[in-house]
């Protein structure tokens, strides 16, 4: 169990150290906010933006609570889990050109959508850090 509780230390310094601290500069108060309306975007979509964040974990961690409590290993889930939100992210982001260059319009509707899917992910955070940090 010590092996674990190391891993997971070392796991949750380098999250913290590389992408939460990152994403405390992705507000959506005010990044996210100013992306979406110099691409003209209406109110709505942009309260929508600020809605899916709260909507998209609240509905998934029951989900992820479900699928972490029933794994005997949960780091490996986790990781993948963590992975596939990040790397959808990061090639949205790297589109973005492209949407724009398409028009405002899709570039909008294309972040509010990939926005939502990185939230829904956002749920899987405390069922498994609670999973992990239990391993201990």
């Amino acid at each position: 169990m010590a092996e674990y509780g190391k891993k997971n230390f070392v796991l949750f310094f380098i999250d913290t150290v590389l992408f939460i601290n990152a994403m405390t500069y992705l507000s959506v108060t005010a990044v996210i906010t100013y992306f979406l309306n110099t691409l003209g975007a209406s109110t709505f979509q942009i309260s929508l933006a600020s809605i899916l964040v709260s909507v998209g974990t609240f509905i998934s961690q029951p989900i992820f609570a479900k699928k972490a409590a029933g794994l005997t290993i949960k780091l490996k889930s986790f990781l993948r889990i963590l992975s596939i939100q990040r790397i959808f992210f990061l090639f949205f982001v790297m589109t973005i050109p492209m949407l724009v260059s398409a028009g405002y319009y899709l570039a909008i509707m294309a972040f509010l959508i990939c926005w939502g899917i990185f939230s829904f992910f956002v749920g899987s955070y405390t069922p498994f850090y609670m999973a992990l940090t239990q391993e201990n």
